[in-house]
């Protein structure tokens, strides 16, 4: 049996769990290698696999080989994008003297109301098998550096299942809002809040779209995190995510939920930006953490629909300490 076709049955393995929808593979440079489930379109399969490569290399940039698996979720659907590799493995190859990332990933869409982590449990062993059987074949599925030739794309094609082309367009509403000083102020004291029912918080960041950050706190030391780098690129996976959730599903990303080896990372969306948050395992409850969230977005969100404004061209002072912040 062809490596491929072999890897293909491993994953209506997994397609056949209750709630599992679709499962894509794909080579960590973006280059498609097969999927079992829900039909892509031609164009769509490329988009996808590129997309998941551009979200988990994001998740590298942001927390290196700590990172786990990350789930984005949606009103429509969860979708579980991780490394075939086991975690513990890549730790502790960056605890030695070369760093190995994993090659492969598996992007994984379930109903809303699917339990992941049991979802998860369930494949690993069945992604290890996976990992196993392409690093014994010593097959490689790079793409060509450049871009691939028709008869690549049709060899890849055939590896997936595929339906007609959609011609539907999409626009993107852009905004003008200008913030007072005491906006920021108002979300500090929301953040400092939010630090006293989660004691174990590394770092928390309200910012616009764009990564513009609004306000951010850092309440534990220890932890390496520049905000503006790391509000930009929390920013840049929540955006690539939502795009990625729109191809699949056709809807909008709520939240994503990065589990990395001593520290969870979540962002939840909001009309205009995201709110981001670093927090400690230690004793700290997944659960708990998640009901405590959206009331706390929805505190930041009051405070943004209160305080913003339209913004005048006449009020636009270039160089004025604390002028409003025009975000487009």
């Amino acid at each position: 049996m062809e490596l491929v076709e072999q890897v293909k049955t491993h994953l209506d393995s997994i397609k056949s769990i209750n709630g599992v929808e679709n499962v894509v593979l794909t080579q960590r440079d973006g280059n498609p290698i097969t999927s079992s489930g829900v039909w892509l379109s031609r164009n769509e399969i490329f988009h996808v696999s590129a997309a998941t490569s551009a979200i988990y290399n994001v998740g590298l940039s942001l927390h290196g080989v700590w990172l786990k698996y990350m789930v984005i979720e949606g009103p429509k659907a969860k979708i579980l994008i991780a490394p075939l590799h086991d975690g513990a493995y890549a730790i502790q190859q960056s605890a030695g003297s070369s760093m190995e990332w994993a090659e492969y990933f598996i992007a994984l869409t379930t109903l809303s109301n699917v339990n992941l982590g049991s979802v998860f449990i369930k494949t690993q062993t069945t992604l290890n098998n996976i990992n196993d059987l392409i690093l014994k074949s010593k097959c490689d599925f790079k793409p060509p550096l450049r871009e691939f030739n028709e008869k690549q794309i049709e060899y890849i094609l055939n590896k997936f299942n595929s339906k007609q082309e959609n011609d539907e367009l999409n626009s993107i509403a852009s905004f003008d809002t200008s913030l007072g000083f005491d906006t920021f102020q108002k979300c500090e004291e929301i953040l400092w809040s939010f630090n006293k029912c989660v004691p174990d918080l590394i770092y928390s960041c309200v910012s616009f779209k764009g990564g513009y950050i609004v306000n951010s706190i850092q309440p534990r030391s220890g932890f390496n995190l520049t905000p503006d780098a790391e509000t930009a690129m929390s920013f840049s996976l929540y955006d690539t995510a939502s795009r990625y959730a729109w191809l699949l599903k056709k809807m909008n990303t709520s939240s994503i939920f990065l589990d990395c080896n001593h520290y969870f990372h979540f962002i939840l969306g909001f009309d205009a930006g995201i709110f981001s948050s670093f927090v400690y395992r230690n004793e700290q409850k997944i659960g708990f953490i998640r009901l405590l969230l959206p009331k706390y977005l929805d505190l930041i969100q009051k405070v943004l629909d209160e305080k913003a404004r339209p913004q005048q061209p006449s009020e636009l002072v270039p160089g004025k300490a604390f002028s409003p912040l025009l975000i487009r």
